[in-house]
């Protein structure tokens, strides 16, 4: 597979100054971060960009030169790329050929040769997998966009094969992609011009068409919340915000909640793709897209539609994309996207204006009422900014130089780059420092970056894929204000799942009235010992954990359940059969496709069997709630449960 160093093609543009560049900036910085006193982000932003611009070496980032990110030659390397794969006897991989020909495109330059042809390819590998609807429009988008004539009939006849299983009745729009192959054949090469009109002839192109089912995507069903809460959209209604001294701000239930009740369903503000993958979701929706377009401007992304495109365009990527390649250059941290889009929201919310953003931040800071700080109006507004930058800072003496380090480097070039590309400012770091705009850039980067560390999410969906040999690969980091109220325990509470758009939190057992609802950070007291979890806990998000199971040093291996008294091991596992056999009947409703749910009671089938199922989880957690082995075991059932729903990422060919 073809690999393209970005950071080689700039370092190489940048006469080989980038790397030594950085290196110098990096060293510095370490120096001045160790002996360092403690400061507020503001203070030590001001005494370190003072400090670099002291010297030659750190006072100015290399100026690239410019560069189109659009290359006719990178995008035919992918081509042929995607060609070997597809192609290749004996080490055929149509999954890579797929994702080779999508770079293809997104490196090709709009409305250009290699484009089209990019896209027509693509179409190839879409139609041997079944994915006729999107086959379609890749084969529709690739003849908008200056495919070549010589090759038209080829293309033209795939598309009415795609017809007939798509449009069986539409005898009009299939005539006239016959028409078209007639039309254009005489363009072909003459071996390739004969076969067609034996298969024209013969009627043999039918058999083209593999006999099975019309592979599509279909959209998550997107579960609901039974009320609304007032205070914080997205969460339960069944759920109240407090606040004290010890806990900061938390979730109390209100009222008695029943095993599997949705109690939070929020989209994110941010979500970011990650990175490894990003030619395979869609940028703005992070959905797993087959017929994907990449952006007009910039190589790094694709959207599964116009609209994406469009409403990224809107909200972030108009900016994003004119400074997001050099920033990835110069970082090498995954929140460095996240960190970027929050500070785009933020700069696009205040109408362009740093003056503007910086008044009403100003506000929120100066703000007494720990409970609604960041709110809008006396409420959570999820899409505004404020819900983000109201989320409590990570601040803690222990963290390691090395994260200090970069997360200030990479505070300062997203800032310069956003300064220099977007804002219009120039000159080196001695002029910039003194700049009150560019000084609070770099602090709000800086403050993003810290409430991003304590507060992000991420996104892992079941991996059916051959993207890795891991069960789960994360697609995204996100941010999602509202569930960042919830506290940490390491016995499980609540399940996560991501649906369509939309991040779903559920119960995992039974919650009494007045209960604090909790939700695990990181790993369960089943899958990790107490001290490496109080070790991570403490890195990662600066707190000693005193939940149930730390307090009681509960630590045991996953669905180890030898350890219970004789009697109690036996009923246990007469309930578990009872429960496994409930779970593999819903599971085998949901793999009916949305269509068949409408022409069966299939949904209140499943209703029927998820309230049965739901009762009886309760009389399981009350009657073993004293053996933390049966509290694992049953809320790792239900949270298996939970994952049924959820849509795998998985390869083309699948």
């Amino acid at each position: 597979m073809i690999q393209i160093n970005c950071e080689k093609l700039f370092d190489d543009r940048s006469g080989g100054l980038l790397r030594s560049n950085r290196k110098s900036f990096i060293d510095k910085l370490t120096a001045i971060i160790e002996s360092m006193p403690a400061m507020s982000i503001e203070e030590r932003v001001n005494f370190i960009l003072n400090d670099l611009s002291s010297e030659e070496s750190t006072n100015k980032l290399v100026d690239l030169p410019p560069a189109n990110p659009k290359s006719a030659e990178v995008s035919l390397a992918h081509r042929e790329a995607g060609n070997k794969y597809f192609t290749s006897q004996g080490k055929r991989n149509i999954d890579k050929a797929f994702e080779e020909y999508t770079k293809s495109m997104a490196f090709a330059p709009i409305k250009s040769r290699e484009y089209s042809l990019a896209c027509a390819n693509r179409s190839a590998v879409l139609f041997e997998c079944n994915w006729f609807e999107d086959c379609l429009t890749d084969i529709n988008h690739a003849l908008e966009n200056n495919y070549p004539d010589n090759l038209k009939a080829k293309l033209y006849l795939r598309k009415a094969c795609c017809l007939q299983v798509l449009k069986p009745d539409e005898s009009i729009e299939i005539k006239q992609a016959f028409a078209d192959v007639k039309k254009w054949i005489n363009k072909m090469d003459k071996k390739i011009q004969e076969d067609i009109e034996n298969k024209l002839k013969n009627h043999e192109f039918s058999k083209q068409i593999k006999i099975g089912k019309c592979c599509k995507l279909i959209d998550d069903v997107e579960p609901k919340l039974n009320g609304e809460n007032s205070l914080v959209p997205g969460l339960s209604s069944a759920l109240d915000l407090n606040y004290t001294q010890r806990f900061g701000r938390h979730i109390i239930a209100n009222r008695d909640i029943k095993p599997g009740e949705i109690l939070g369903v929020q989209k994110p503000y941010v979500n970011v793709v990650d990175l490894r993958i990003k030619y395979r979701l869609c940028w703005h929706c992070t959905k797993q897209t087959w017929a994907s377009i990449p952006c007009d401007n910039c190589s790094d992304v694709i959207f599964c539609s116009k609209n994406c495109l469009d409403q990224a365009m809107l909200q972030y990527h108009d900016i994003e994309c004119k400074i997001f390649n050099e920033i990835c250059v110069f970082t090498a941290s995954e929140l460095t996207p996240v960190v970027l889009r929050l500070a785009i929201k933020a700069f696009k919310e205040s109408k362009n204006s740093l003056d503007k953003l910086k008044n009403y931040l100003h506000g929120i800071d100066c703000s007494k009422n720990s409970l609604t700080k960041g709110f809008t109006n006396g409420k959570l507004d999820p899409d505004k900014f404020s819900s983000a930058y109201g989320l409590s800072l990570y601040q803690s003496d222990v963290v390691d130089t090395f994260r200090k380090v970069h997360e200030i480097y990479n505070s300062i070039v997203s800032s310069y780059f956003f300064c220099k590309d977007i804002l219009g400012f120039t000159g080196s770091l001695s002029v910039l420092k003194d700049d009150p705009r560019f000084l609070f850039l770099v602090v709000l980067m800086e403050k993003c970056a810290s409430f991003t560390m304590l507060n992000s999410f991420g996104i892992q969906l079941k991996n059916c894929s051959t993207l890795s040999t891991d069960e789960s690969v994360k697609i995204s980091g996100a941010l999602l204000p509202a569930f960042s109220f919830f506290n940490n325990s390491c016995v499980q509470m609540m399940s996560t799942t991501f649906h369509n758009e939309s991040y779903v939190c559920r119960s995992l057992r039974p919650i009494k009235k007045g209960e604090q609802i909790f939700l695990t950070y990181r790993y369960s007291f089943s899958e990790e010992s107490k001290q490496d979890r109080q070790n991570r806990l403490m890195r990662l998000y600066n707190f000693v954990c005193d939940c149930e199971a730390c307090t009681n040093d509960w630590t045991l291996k996953s669905d180890d359940l030898s350890s219970l008294p004789p009697s109690k091991f036996i009923d246990v596992k007469t309930k578990m059969k009872q429960l496994e056999s409930l779970k593999e009947k819903i599971k085998k409703i949901d793999e009916i496709t949305a269509a068949d749910w409408k022409k069966t009671n299939q949904f209140l089938i499943r209703k029927n069997i998820q309230d049965q199922l739901e009762k009886y989880v309760a009389e399981f957690y009350y009657t073993y709630v004293e053996y933390p082995e049966a509290i694992a075991y049953i809320t790792k059932f239900m949270e298996q449960l939970h994952k049924i729903s959820e849509k795998p990422i998985f390869s083309i060919d699948q």
